[in-house]
């Protein structure tokens, strides 16, 4: 395939990455696949735009073919598997909360607005050894100091939403299964 020619498509640097672990190779049980990078560009696009599998357009494919296909890939665990190869393993230095659940998570330093100052979010973050960086509230009788250095860097957080949130089949979760 040529440089991408859909908004959504994947780039030639990431087709780099994704092409070495996917099914379909000589060398594998099965057919050899012609068009992964289209099936995958085809995903994306549904995943990107939120439509009906329905709406595919046609360069990508019949629709049926690719919704199935990405149903066998899910039933294979061929996702997880990919995920699990381009994900870097985390080295948990800094913990960053956005949502109110953190137990059973082990990290140096929790990351977390003033939304989280409550004094039980303080004591369990102490209690497992991390290091609280969360500003006080406006309300709060004693203000606590913090790394306001590291505090600004829990943009990465913010900026990881957004980016999930241009992905609308995934921030809406039109596909739970």
């Amino acid at each position: 395939m040529e440089t991408s020619y859909h908004r959504h498509d994947i780039s030639d640097n990431v087709w780099a990455m994704l092409e070495p672990h996917l099914p379909g190779k000589r060398d594998q049980w099965g057919g050899i696949a012609q068009d992964n990078r289209r099936f995958i560009n085809a995903v994306f696009w549904v995943l990107r735009t939120g439509a009906p599998w329905r709406d595919l357009p046609p360069d990508y494919g019949k629709w049926g073919s690719v919704h199935q296909r990405f149903i066998r890939w899910r039933r294979k665990g061929v996702w997880e598997k990919l995920l699990e190869i381009l994900i870097d393993e985390p080295d948990y230095e800094w913990l960053m909360i956005d949502a109110s659940h953190i137990e059973g998570i082990s990290a140096e330093t929790l990351l977390a607005d003033r939304g989280y100052d409550t004094n039980d979010i303080l004591a369990y973050a102490v209690s497992a050894g991390m290091e609280p960086v969360i500003p006080s509230k406006k309300n709060r009788k004693e203000q606590r100091d913090y790394d306001k250095y590291l505090y600004k860097q829990r943009h990465l957080v913010e900026n990881c939403f957004l980016i999930l949130k241009r992905w609308r089949g995934i921030a809406t979760r039109y596909a739970k299964t």
